[in-house]
């Protein structure tokens, strides 16, 4: 009876960590976001409804890595402060042992390991799939492309456009300095030009954005000379898909796709032929989609015995070094992603390293809290004075 008791509390409190932990790492990545993007809901003058819909279609991609993290942070604080309260120590004394106690984190985690396996499955190529079908409408029907006076505009792919003056009523540009790279035939070669005026107009059913410059002279750069022209008209046409700058569409990524499109990609073996960099890609995706949601169990059974080794220090003092090693296994993580991307390492090796080893010091240090030798911060410092001053 008292372990029921014991597990339906443990378990509301690792659930109401693991919410409120998710909620504040969500927003913060999500503000993050805004801000990297903030050029293109300036640029594309983005309503609320639609700026809040990409968010949400670009969630699961976060949630991937801040589910295992808030499952770290649950177990974490939840056994720190059990520790901190001496509940641990009442529960030792009652004849509970830590054994007793660890099928309430334990099923916690995979409940949200599940739930990462479900979002890493179908979650991110659904959000991905709408996020460019969304980000797409808007920018051909709904968008009003805003050119900023007296900055150099750098939102439409291929074009750099600075207008000293803008007319809001009538969308005519003034005083224009403008660079082409849609025309350049090289990486050499450079056109500047400079207009009077100009304007811009958008043909939603040929999908092309216009620029219609006048009055000018065009200045054609390389390496070894310069041309330079004159124009009455100059007509600068950009494909509307590319007006959003950092986003591409016309080739999907392995990190959009969904599970069933990796695997089949995976099985063809001309692929490997043909693109070896995005072979690999695929093949570390495939890893990674799997390797996250297990790293939750992983990373769960980790926090336990950190939780007691650092309840000395308090919850202020303890959850720093709490980010500190989920810092070492991203680090780690990355690490084997760009191993495996470039083909110096089996991405079935390096996605796996991290796991294989916070789980095997996850059960050593487990077996220690068992038998109550797990070290504390406090007396691993002390251990260190004594040997110092000993040498002193």
């Amino acid at each position: 009876m008292k372990i029921n008791i014991l597990h339906r509390y443990l378990s509301k409190s690792l659930t109401i960590n693991f919410i409120f932990c998710l909620i504040i790492l969500l927003t913060v990545v999500l503000i993050g976001r805004m801000v990297h993007y903030k050029e293109m809901f300036i640029g594309l003058e983005l309503g609320l409804l639609d700026t809040l819909s990409l968010f949400v279609y670009l969630s699961p991609m976060f949630l991937l890595i801040i589910i295992p993290l808030s499952t770290m942070f649950a177990v974490f604080l939840s056994f720190l402060r059990m520790n901190t309260d001496r509940e641990l120590i009442a529960l030792k004394a009652g004849g509970i042992s830590i054994k007793e106690i660890l099928p309430s984190p334990l099923i916690f985690s995979l409940i949200t390991g599940i739930i990462s396996l479900f979002i890493s499955l179908y979650g991110i190529s659904w959000g991905m799939g709408n996020f460019n079908a969304l980000l797409l409408d808007v920018v051909h029907n709904r968008a009003k492309i805003i050119i900023q006076p007296g900055v150099f505009n750098q939102d439409i792919a291929g074009v750099t456009l600075f207008a000293r003056n803008v007319d809001v009523k009538t969308d005519l540009l003034h005083h224009i300095i403008f660079e082409d790279k849609t025309q350049a035939k090289d990486k050499d070669t450079r056109i500047i030009g400079l207009a009077s005026q100009g304007s811009l107009s958008k043909n939603v059913a040929e999908r092309k954005l216009s620029f219609v410059l006048n009055n000018g002279q065009l200045y054609y750069l390389s390496k070894d000379s310069l041309s330079v022209l004159s124009f009455e008209e100059y007509v600068v046409n950009v494909d509307i898909s590319k007006i959003v700058s950092g986003f591409t569409f016309d080739e999907p990524k392995p990190k959009d796709m969904s599970w069933s499109q990796l695997v089949s990609l995976k099985t063809s073996p001309e692929l490997g032929e043909k693109d070896s960099r995005f072979w690999n890609k695929v093949a570390v995706e495939i890893q990674k989609r799997i390797a996250l949601p297990v790293s939750c169990l992983v990373l769960g059974l980790f926090a336990i015995p950190l939780a007691v080794s650092l309840g000395g220090i308090g919850r202020q003092g303890a959850t720093p070094l709490l980010f500190v090693f989920f810092i070492l296994y991203y680090s780690l993580l990355s690490f084997g992603i760009a191993l495996g991307e470039s083909g110096s390492l089996a991405p079935i090796i390096g996605l796996w390293i991290p796991n294989v080893l916070f789980f095997i010091i996850a059960l050593y240090g487990l077996y220690l809290t068992s038998i109550e030798r797990i070290p504390s911060l406090q007396s691993f410092t002390l251990f260190i004075k004594r040997k110092v001053f000993k040498k002193t």
